[in-house]
């Protein structure tokens, strides 16, 4: 689908009519989320709940983990940069809320 064509980090696949599975594509980090792979998830469910075309979504990650947290560049930064913080900061926020107000069920394939 179109929708999600500007993803970097995450992967969109239908395995069946009306469901989305959404893979965090970083297995060579263990799918740790650096600065745009944090953004990516925190935002992409503002888009899952608009999509007419879908019912639930999987959420997952590729090869051997489902996310290790976040990535240490990205931890390193929240620690010296105090804008930084404040974005990582809004966006771990912005994560919880979007999915919370997400009115598509949302199975985590860990």
């Amino acid at each position: 689908s179109e929708r999600y064509q500007g993803y970097t980090h995450l992967l969109f696949e239908y395995p069946a009519e009306r469901i989305l599975k959404i893979t965090i594509n970083r297995p060579e980090k263990y799918n740790a989320l650096d600065q745009v792979g944090h953004r990516e998830l925190t935002y992409v469910w503002r888009e899952v709940d608009e999509d007419p075309d879908i019912d639930v979504v999987i959420l997952t990650g590729a090869g051997k983990a489902f996310s290790a947290g976040g990535d240490f560049d990205m931890v390193e930064k929240i620690t010296q940069d105090f804008d930084v913080r404040a974005t990582i900061w809004k966006e771990a926020r912005d994560l919880v809320y979007n999915i919370m107000n997400c009115g598509k069920p949302i199975i985590s394939a860990i």
